[in-house]
Parts: structure tokens; C-alpha cells; sequence
């Protein structure tokens, strides 16, 4: 028991003292990644949006927690205006979202996939699969306006996120907490514009809390209906799966369990989960390896000649920020096998460690930090910048040198920022009640589990954008404490209220 609390302890001082430095440096020494902010309005900006939530979670939502139609209108008018946003903010397709978007069409169009780049970059074979399959429907019942097709899927899997949000915090939560972080998320307007942008960060969002969503709907059938639950976990594992191939870090909520169960002592049940879960993974496995090798022509030279080593992003997140760094990627291809481009990536990685001292190197992860963590446009407005079909009044609000950013910009980074305020303050109440069952514990490991990551791989704060459904849902632990927060003087006040 003193072990369990000691672990749960250490990584939720980790997570406290991490969120305290990022916002400390959120509001006080602001790096720009996307927008410049005035910290004064930041600041400002915060408290508003701190006592607007207290407010609603307060006052408003006992009101109307209870009413069903709320939601659906709520759900609805995401659903609408993420659509309409995905088809005015539509980009042409570039960078490796353009590499996945054109090997889909001409899927689509021949019937097979033929692409070095998939050859140079396996991992996103998962993501291409997806869109050749849904540009091959397409074109099969006529529809070969392949763009509108994608930004269509892509602003549906957005509003689909949201309403698992929605359920996932109605089952563990209740109405009340469901409701508040479905009006957070109709204001979240980084989930609109990422409509436009069609790659594997928002499907794997979506994998990722589909995995969260079955695996508690699994849990909860009744033991007795053995069949039905190893069907269930069946199926979660296929989820797992899939999720894992459109973006490895979607796997990482599985991770967060897995610690939060063994240090609970949880060995029973997760040993029942395994062995249905272990098996069925690898079965799975032998079958997408075989349908890769139908979809993708398997060439053993090529990919030796052209595969890209793990190593290569490592090297990347040790320079500056952590951000991508074409001259790596130069210096990589250069090599003509992919022995000679690993053993090239991992003597880059050794030069760059050894011009760090102690003092330079945490100077570089909290570089790292900061550029993936404090910026809440999650990196949308530099990527909808490059290659836009339209030019909208819209557009001028949400790019970087738009005329009217100003009227933009501080609205999702006060939001993220307080995000991360309530994260706090959920953690520090869990430390302190040692409350290490609470089920906001897993989303706190997950955090943690992010934040290591990509203090290792190469960095940026559209990487984070996978997680953040499950940050706003730990966030509501700190929004309860903060709105039923009573200072003495309101404690006085209600003292004299009884008693006249």
C-alpha cells in the first residue's frame, strides 16, 4: 500500500510541477509558436473565463443537466459549423498530409498503391489504407471530388470525437459534467479548424477515445454474459489495433490504464482482459500484415534502400525546440541503406548530446515544453496557412498575419491555459486526498505519458491534439473544485443568511 501511494505520489508531483512550469511559462515568458499575446489580456482574458465557467457550472447547468434536447442541439451545431468551417478553410493538398491524400486518389483511380513515400514512412501506411478505401467507395458510386470527400470524413470523425467526449464523461460523470464539457467543446474552435486538415491527427483523437469508450461499455456487462464481454474485448482489440496503425501515440491510453490498474492491484482483472486482448492483437496482426502486402507491392531492396530509422526524429527533438528539422532529414538521405541511415542518425544523436551540458540540456527540454505545450492553436493556423483553396474574411482571422487575429487568437489560448490551470488543480486535490482510484488519475498518466514522449521524439503542439479530448475531460475534476470553492467571507455571508 505505502509502495502504491509512493508511485502515484511521484508521478503526480511530476505532472503537478510540469503543468505549474508551463503555465508560469504560458503567462510570464511567452515564446510565440503561432500567435504573439499580450500576457496582461492573457491574464485578464483567464479570470473572465474562470468566473464565466464557475457561472455555468454553478448556477446554469443544475437547470438544465436533466435536458436531453440540450445536448443534441449542442452536438448538432458542433456537427454544422465544423462542417462548414472544414469546407471554407479547405487546403490543397501539401507536407505528408499531401503524400496520403494523392497515394489515396491514385489508389482510388488504378485499384493499387505504389508509393515510395510509404516505403520512406511505414507509419503512415495506416491513415493511407483509410482514405484508399473511402476514395475507392467514392469513386465507385460516382463521387471523384476527392478534396471535398476528405475534409468531409474528416470534420465528421471531429464532431463523432466530440459526441464520445460527450458519452464518455456522461458514464463516468454524470449529466452535469457531460454537459459542461460539451459546451467547452462547442467553443474548442482548434477542433474546426483541424476539419480542414485531413492527416492522422484527429483520426487517431477519434481511435483513441472510440479504444476509451468500448473498453468501458466492455467493462460494465454483466460477468454473467461471458460470450458478450469476449466478443467486446474482441472488438476493443481490434479498435486498439487499428488505432495504434493510424498514430502510435493513440496506444498510450492503453499504457495509462495499464499502469493505473497494476499500481491499483487491479492483477485479476487486467489478467482476464489480457488473455482474451493478447491473442486476439496477435491474430490481427498476421491479418493487416497480409493485407498490407496485397494493397502496398512489398519490394524488400526498397524498403531497405528507403526506410527512414526511429532514429532520425530522435535527433530531431534534440535540436532547439524539438521541431522538425529538414537538414536531419538531408543529412539522413544521403545514405543508401537503411543500416548506413541508422547508423548516420545515431552518431547525429551522439555529436548533438555531446555539445549539451547539464544546464544547456534542461535549457532545451524546457524549450521543447514549451513549444508543444503552451500554444492552444494546437498548430491549426500554420497548417490551414499553406496551400488554402479559398480566400475568406475567415482566413484573416485565424492565420498568423491575419488583419483580425487580434479578435481571434486569445480565445483558444485563454481556454488551453485555463485547461491546464484546472488540470492542476484537480492533481494537487488527488495528491492531497490520495485518491489514487479516481479514474482522472488515468488521465492525468496520460498526460504524463505525452509529455515524455515528445520530450524524446521530434516536437510541436499539433503532436498534443490526440490527447486534448482527454485533457478536457480531466480538466472538470479542477472546474467542480474551483466552482464550489467558498471563501470565508461568502461562508459569513451564508452564516448571516440562516440566521435572518
Amino acid at each position: 500500500m505505502k509502495i502504491k501511494n509512493i508511485l502515484f505520489k511521484t508521478i503526480l508531483g511530476i505532472i503537478a510541477f510540469t503543468l505549474l512550469w508551463i503555465i508560469l511559462q504560458g503567462l510570464l515568458d511567452y515564446d510565440a509558436v503561432i500567435y504573439e499575446y499580450n500576457p496582461i489580456i492573457l491574464a485578464i482574458g483567464i479570470i473572465i473565463y474562470f468566473f464565466l465557467i464557475r457561472i455555468i457550472y454553478k448556477k446554469l447547468l443544475p437547470k438544465i443537466e436533466n435536458n436531453k434536447i440540450i445536448s443534441v442541439i449542442l452536438i448538432a451545431i458542433f456537427t454544422i459549423i465544423c462542417i462548414v468551417s472544414g469546407q471554407i478553410l479547405k487546403v490543397n493538398p501539401s507536407w505528408d498530409m499531401g503524400n496520403v491524400y494523392n497515394i489515396s486518389v491514385d489508389c482510388a483511380e488504378r485499384g493499387i498503391i505504389k508509393a515510395h513515400y510509404l516505403y520512406c514512412f511505414p507509419n503512415n501506411i495506416g491513415i493511407t489504407i483509410v482514405y484508399s478505401l473511402l476514395f475507392r467507395i467514392c469513386k465507385i458510386i460516382g463521387i471523384t471530388d476527392y478534396l471535398t470527400v476528405a475534409t468531409l470524413f474528416n470534420s465528421i470523425v471531429i464532431s463523432l470525437s466530440v459526441l464520445l467526449i460527450y458519452l464518455i464523461t456522461k458514464k463516468l460523470f454524470g449529466n452535469k459534467k457531460a454537459l459542461m464539457v460539451l459546451i467547452i467543446s462547442v467553443f474548442t474552435t482548434p477542433l474546426y479548424l483541424y476539419s480542414a486538415i485531413y492527416y492522422t491527427d484527429t483520426l487517431s483523437m477519434f481511435m483513441m477515445l472510440l479504444m476509451a469508450y468500448v473498453f468501458i461499455i466492455v467493462k460494465n456487462i454483466n460477468p454473467e454474459k461471458k460470450l458478450l464481454k469476449i466478443l467486446g474485448y474482441i472488438l476493443l482489440t481490434i479498435i486498439i489495433f487499428a488505432g495504434m496503425k493510424i498514430k502510435v501515440t493513440a496506444f498510450f491510453i492503453v499504457i495509462a490504464y495499464l499502469m493505473y490498474a497494476i499500481f491499483n492491484g487491479k492483477f485479476k482483472e487486467l489478467g482476464k482482459q489480457l488473455l482474451i486482448v493478447v491473442p486476439t492483437f496477435i491474430v490481427i496482426t498476421i491479418i493487416y500484415t497480409s493485407m498490407v502486402n496485397i494493397f502496398i507491392t512489398p519490394d524488400k531492396e526498397m524498403t531497405d534502400e528507403l526506410k527512414y530509422p526511429i532514429e532520425v526524429w530522435i535527433a530531431m527533438g534534440l535540436k532547439g525546440n524539438g521541431g522538425y528539422d529538414f537538414k536531419e532529414y538531408v543529412k539522413v538521405n544521403e545514405f543508401h541503406t537503411y543500416e548506413e541511415k541508422q547508423k548516420a542518425a545515431r552518431e547525429s544523436i551522439k555529436q548533438i548530446l555531446s555539445e549539451y551540458d547539464t544546464n544547456s540540456f534542461i535549457k532545451h527540454l524546457t524549450a521543447k515544453l514549451e513549444y508543444a505545450w503552451t500554444d492552444g492553436s494546437y498548430f491549426a493556423p500554420e497548417k490551414l496557412r499553406r496551400e488554402p483553396v479559398n480566400d475568406t474574411i475567415l482566413h484573416e482571422f485565424i492565420f498568423p498575419a491575419g488583419k483580425y487575429n487580434i479578435y481571434y487568437k486569445y480565445l483558444p489560448q485563454i481556454m488551453h491555459m485555463s485547461m491546464l490551470i484546472f488540470i492542476l488543480i484537480g492533481v494537487c486535490k488527488t495528491i492531497k486526498d490520495k485518491d489514487f482510484k479516481d479514474v482522472n488519475v488515468i488521465f492525468y498518466i496520460l498526460m504524463l505519458g505525452f509529455i515524455a514522449f515528445f520530450l524524446i521524439w521530434e516536437n510541436r503542439s499539433r503532436y498534443i491534439l490526440t490527447c486534448v479530448p482527454f485533457l478536457m475531460i480531466a480538466q472538470l475534476k479542477g472546474i467542480e473544485i474551483f466552482a464550489k470553492y467558498h471563501s470565508k467571507e461568502n461562508d459569513k455571508k451564508d452564516v448571516k443568511k440562516v440566521n435572518k
